[in-house]
């Protein structure tokens, strides 16, 4: 998975980047699982031009500060399971 983890604030400080995924379907992916997890995430593609509303380019996942760190190791720990488990 092309999972990269950012530390950059957002310039209003309310969200900070938690990762940059290859693209928007993997990041709604994510968005999702975070969702599961009573996690609030905002996708940001800005800048990018998209095609019927979906992008293939690169998309950063937004959470709030204080949930980064438990963000962090619910992908961490999803990114560590095998994709033949994981298709189980």
């Amino acid at each position: 998975m092309g999972i990269e983890l950012g530390s950059s604030l957002t310039p209003d400080r309310e969200l900070v980047a938690l990762a940059t995924v290859p693209n928007q379907l993997e990041a709604e992916l994510w968005q999702g699982v975070l969702a599961e997890h009573g996690i609030f995430a905002l996708l940001d593609a800005a800048g990018v031009q998209s095609y019927l509303g979906l992008t293939t380019r690169p998309v950063r996942i937004m959470v709030r500060p204080w949930q980064r760190a438990e963000a962090e190791e619910i992908l961490a720990a999803l990114a560590e399971i095998p994709e033949d488990e994981a298709s189980r």
